[in-house]
């Protein structure tokens, strides 16, 4: 038998600044209600922040494309609004002591949240 588990956390921030979290989170062959429940709870429009979005999210939002053909427009539409947050520090953009170069997301949750203006900053001038 085959498991899949799928999860997401998502903080949507309005334009007037409201902040709402949705989330995600089943195991068994939950593919379709994932997918569903995913563009229902991302906006339409707007940059889509992500932590190393090539190893995780935009590979498995593209292998849901290949595999759910009526959603694949949608899904690879989010894909194209995706901006990852880890280039700023594999590019040596910023660094902090403490963690050593380290690229675990966790490690980092302070930094951004203390840095997020500059890190957006960087982000409006590379998209």
């Amino acid at each position: 038998m085959t498991y899949y588990v799928f999860q997401y956390s998502l903080h949507v921030e309005t334009s007037d600044g409201n902040l709402t979290h949705y989330n995600f989170f089943e195991s068994k062959d939950c593919r379709r209600h994932f997918i569903e429940q995913l563009i229902k709870d991302l906006p339409k429009t707007g940059t889509i922040l992500v932590y190393n979005m090539e190893g995780a999210e935009k590979l498995r939002l593209k292998q849901l494309a290949s595999q759910f053909e009526e959603y694949r427009e949608e899904l690879e539409s989010i894909c194209l609004r995706m901006v990852d947050l880890s280039k700023p520090f594999e590019a040596g953009l910023y660094y902090n002591s403490k963690n050593a170069w380290s690229l675990f997301f966790e490690e980092y949750i302070a930094c951004i949240l203390k840095k997020m203006f500059l890190i957006m900053i960087w982000i409006s001038k590379m998209v």
